[in-house]
């Protein structure tokens, strides 16, 4: 049904999709990257932690 002086919108491209789409799985991969780092730093901080209370329980039970 046609109304005049209505203009149906413009469906994007083939190619603006593409691109589109490239763009939004460059944004994912960098945020995984960004949280994965994130949450590799809290790790070995944990670990760190775990580390220096092991060292300091061992020389407090040795000494």
């Amino acid at each position: 049904m046609s109304i005049e002086g209505y203009k149906e919108p413009e469906k994007p491209s083939i190619i603006k999709k593409g691109v589109a789409a490239l763009i939004l799985i460059v944004v994912v991969v960098v945020l995984a990257k960004i949280l994965l780092s994130f949450l590799a730093g809290i790790l070995w901080l944990v670990i760190a932690v775990v580390v220096i209370g092991a060292l300091l329980w061992a020389a407090n039970t040795l000494l």
